[in-house]
């Protein structure tokens, strides 16, 4: 295989089917299939449309992430909202790590 650009891992719910689609990768399952570690040749955003096509998410590991702008699968607007209030509790004054899992966070 090529030298990959995107690496990381894809947390699926149970009830996914065991076998990604996933073209150009290597995939290796771990956690009864609920974790599969992805090795592709393929861009972020590629891999992270065809983990979600499964109700999964994609984390891609910053030292290899083929120029994805974060690491997470990007938050829709509520559970983005609920990230927020729950930092907010947590961390009123935003001084434990501000942008480590999301820029905007």
């Amino acid at each position: 295989m090529a030298m990959a650009k995107p690496c990381g891992d894809c947390h699926s719910p149970n009830s996914a089917p065991l076998a990604l689609d996933i073209p150009e990768s290597d995939i290796f399952y771990d956690w009864a299939g609920s974790q599969r570690w992805v090795k592709t040749t393929l861009d972020a955003d590629t891999l992270r449309a065809a983990c979600a096509a499964v109700g999964a998410c994609h984390l891609l590991y910053p030292h290899a992430q083929g120029g994805a702008a974060e690491p997470f699968t990007p938050l829709n607007a509520v559970v983005e909202k609920y990230h927020r209030n729950l930092k907010a509790e947590l961390d009123a004054h935003g001084i434990f790590n501000p942008g480590r899992l999301y820029a905007a966070l």
